[in-house]
């Protein structure tokens, strides 16, 4: 989550478009199985 977060803030950008955001729900899934 932490390598997410700061992919995020440093790319700024994408929080604009928000494309990335389809991963969040990815690595939350990943998270669980584990």
């Amino acid at each position: 989550m932490g390598k997410v977060h700061g992919s995020l803030a440093r790319a700024g950008k994408v929080k604009s478009q928000t494309p990335k955001v389809s991963s969040y729900p990815s690595i939350r899934e990943r998270l669980s199985d584990r």
